[in-house]
């Protein structure tokens, strides 16, 4: 499954550059039609709880992003915590996350950071899913 470019890594979005909010729409539409359509209206609300737990990078992975998805799915997230946290508000960031999205959901939620992917077998099987959620 194809994954959409981000916008920081695409010339064509420049801050500077009227065809910034051109870019960015392009990015979320292309977000939206790869995530699985049941899943598209919480997208909101994920994105505040990102936000509210410091994460500067997040991305879905797994059935998410297939039409394999229902109600017995997991969801699954890889994250990246803003810079400069101390380790301890980042642990209770993550937990809190946790709980915040399993209460949220009614699901069992899987949450990776980047940093803790070491497994090359794991981060390629994740690698081929994952879609930029936000970020």
């Amino acid at each position: 499954m194809a994954v959409p470019i981000h916008y920081n890594s695409n010339p064509l979005c420049n801050k500077n550059d009227y065809a910034y909010l051109s870019c960015l729409l392009q990015f979320h539409s292309n977000t939206l039609n790869m995530l699985h359509q049941s899943f598209q209206p919480h997208l909101p609300q994920v994105i505040a709880l990102l936000e509210k737990h410091k994460i500067k990078q997040a991305y879905v992975y797994g059935e998410l992003v297939t039409d394999e998805f229902d109600d017995k799915s997991h969801l699954n997230f890889l994250v990246t915590f803003e810079d400069g946290l101390d380790p301890l508000e980042n642990g209770t960031l993550w937990w809190d996350l946790y709980y915040a999205m399993k209460d949220t959901y009614n699901r069992e939620v899987h949450i990776i950071t980047e940093r803790s992917l070491k497994n090359p077998y794991r981060k390629k099987e994740i690698d081929s899913t994952k879609l930029l959620i936000y970020g």
